[in-house]
């Protein structure tokens, strides 16, 4: 009733900043223990409405502001477009939905949100770029080949609003099946969009914003790990090129950290390029010597070559991390 009666309807007299609020504070809710039973089944039934009505326009109208707003006004719509991003990846958490579940809501009130998202990559505001992160973290979490959850099933039936008696004539192996190709071709766009991001993180890195440089990585990582198959297989046929010298600018930069994230993924796309590991290696060595200085007549970790870490810490990501992409790149040569 609330958000029938109240919210929906008002979604275009209702400041965004707050409607994007109630959508976020609503996914937290059903995610509480506490939540009372059937819940996440009415979230499921809200979503084509939600998402639809509400949380595409929101972000699209702030989206295409943000880049085109005075210095006044940049922060505050940037501020609603993280709020809304938000509150996609809640309402995602919530009901389970995908990000091609979410494509063919979009599709309905003609916003294209994958090419959304790509615009969003493109925004001076730190909030914006961490909220993306996160959405892509759970939009694109890999799943067990070949399975569909009871949840993904019920909120498939909900957008296609059929009842339950003709929905038994579609089996998970269908819907599994049309959600991978879907999927495929969002993949696709994203590896593209995400790759021309490569330009943007050496900028960043000059300027010593290592906050959007690890949210880039972070995304980065995970289009990368949702794309393995499809680009090994060539389900994917997009040139993949810019991603992984995004990926490589990552391993680059002297924040551990943000190398870390991107070596977990590094080392499973390397049967993507066979000529990868040999462009990595220099790289990759360059991380495996051990920065230090004499103090005193003891050795001791340089921490401001070495990202902030200490010498434990530089140890188990040598150890471990560096390790693995450097046995791989062994594996491959």
């Amino acid at each position: 009733h609330f958000m029938c009666e109240w919210i929906i309807p008002s979604a275009r007299s209702l400041p965004p900043f707050a409607i994007a609020c109630v959508i976020y504070h609503l996914g937290i809710e059903a995610l509480q223990k506490i939540a009372p039973v059937g819940t996440r089944d009415m979230l499921q039934q809200l979503s084509s409405r939600v998402i639809g009505l509400v949380l595409a326009p929101v972000l699209h109208e702030s989206i295409m502001e943000e880049s085109d707003s005075a210095l006044a006004n940049h922060e505050a719509n940037a501020r609603v477009a993280a709020t809304t991003l938000r509150a996609f990846e809640r309402w995602c958490t919530a009901t389970d939905i995908s990000l091609p579940q979410i494509k063919h809501i979009c599709s309905k009130v003609r916003v294209d949100i994958t090419a959304l998202i790509s615009d969003a990559l493109y925004s001076d505001s730190e909030l914006v770029v961490e909220a993306l992160a996160e959405l892509f973290q759970i939009c694109l979490k890999p799943r067990e080949t070949g399975q569909i959850s009871d949840e993904r099933m019920t909120q498939a039936r909900h957008i296609m609003e059929v009842d339950e008696e003709a929905f038994r004539s579609i089996s998970r192996e269908d819907i599994y099946r049309i959600e991978c190709k879907e999927m495929n071709e969002a993949l696709g766009e994203l590896v593209t969009a995400v790759g021309l991001q490569r330009f943007r993180f050496s900028e960043r890195q000059s300027t010593g914003d290592h906050g959007v440089c690890r949210n880039l990585t972070r995304i980065a990582a995970s289009v990368g790990s949702a794309s393995i198959n499809g680009l090994i297989s060539g389900q994917i046929q997009v040139p993949s090129t810019g991603l992984l010298e995004l990926l490589m600018k990552a391993i680059s930069h002297p924040l551990v950290y943000i190398c870390s994230i991107a070596l977990d993924v590094l080392v499973r796309l390397m049967p993507v390029d066979h000529n990868f590991p040999q462009r990595i290696l220099p790289l990759l060595q360059h991380r495996a010597i051990i920065p230090y200085r004499i103090v005193g007549l003891a050795p001791t970790l340089n921490t401001t070559e070495a990202g902030g870490v200490d010498f434990v810490e530089y140890m188990s990501f040598r150890e471990n991390s560096l390790g693995d992409v450097l046995v791989e790149c062994f594996k491959q040569r």
